[in-house]
């Protein structure tokens, strides 16, 4: 623990050893118990949230213990205070050769500790008849056989084209605005499963959602802004910008609000990533958008 509390999990190989040592919380001995849950603290402190799916599935009263302690170092924000190549300091590529001394080590991926889930072979075999069944609730069981399947932090890629086909349809011509709540939430969450695995569909369907946003029911609404951002994070913020910047002239007011919201949200978690032309040209089209509010 004193390696993970000093490098930070990015230099530790975190993977090799903290699901066996979840098992270990099930030991006879409480100091082993303790050891353990103080690693799992330690984890927390450095990657948060990204902790929860890897000990969802310890018991209810561990689970409950472990989240007490969490919120009790929720404000922690941790640094390495040692590097690979045993420097004490952090690399500064500023000075000449500082930079060759230690090596860079690069942002922790909390998803690196996780073997990616084939979801493609889960597919439920019925979901193609139920997905054109004339009643609306049949239709709706089907996409949430397949969301629960889809719902998975890690997927492995595969040929999702004709899934996708299915889904795209639904979202465009099905009728009934409870079944395409669903189909965007399953689009929603391939996104986050396969992050840039999933570029070549997000340019796709992002269009697609934004359309949608026009829909009035909270539901469809929340479902459509999540899958916008998880559609988003696949791809590079000029293809997005580019997208979402001609739904500012939308004739739904709706679809104009949201889409401001969106290009926000956006622009906050790509950060200083975005080019300076593309900020310029986003802020821009908003100051007109603004004037014809």
């Amino acid at each position: 623990m004193r390696a993970l509390s000093e490098f930070g999990p990015s230099a530790v190989p975190v993977k090799l050893f903290f699901f066996d040592c979840l098992k270990l919380l099930e030991h006879g001995d409480k100091n082993v118990r303790d050891s353990v849950k103080n690693l799992v603290i330690e984890l927390y402190k450095w990657i948060k949230d990204g902790i929860k799916s890897f000990i969802a599935d310890i018991k209810p009263v561990q689970l409950k213990e472990l989240q007490e302690e969490f919120q009790k170092v929720a404000d922690v924000s941790l640094k390495p205070t040692r590097f690979i190549g045993g420097s004490s300091k952090a690399p500064d590529n500023d000075v000449g050769g500082a930079a060759d001394e230690v090596s860079e080590t690069p942002a922790f991926d909390p998803l690196d500790m996780i073997e990616p889930v084939d979801v493609v072979s889960k597919i439920p075999s019925e979901f193609y008849s139920g997905i054109v069944q004339p009643k609306w609730q049949e239709r709706k069981e089907a996409l949430e056989n397949l969301e629960k399947v889809f719902n998975t932090p890690k997927i492995k890629e595969g040929d999702f084209g004709e899934i996708l086909s299915c889904i795209k349809k639904v979202i465009s011509s099905d009728s009934n605005i409870n079944v395409v709540a669903i189909a965007v939430k399953c689009v929603e969450h391939l996104a986050n499963g396969l992050r840039k695995s999933f570029s070549q569909y997000a340019s796709l369907f992002l269009p697609l959602i934004f359309d949608k946003l026009k829909e009035k029911r909270g539901a469809i609404v929340e479902n459509c802004r999540n899958c916008l951002n998880a559609c988003a994070s696949c791809l590079d913020a000029e293809n997005v910008i580019n997208v979402a910047l001609p739904y500012l002239k939308n004739k739904s007011p709706s679809v104009k609000e949201e889409t401001v919201k969106f290009i926000g949200r956006f622009v906050i978690s790509v950060g200083n990533k975005s080019p300076k032309n593309l900020v310029k040209s986003l802020v821009a089209e908003l100051v007109k958008h603004l004037k014809t509010v």
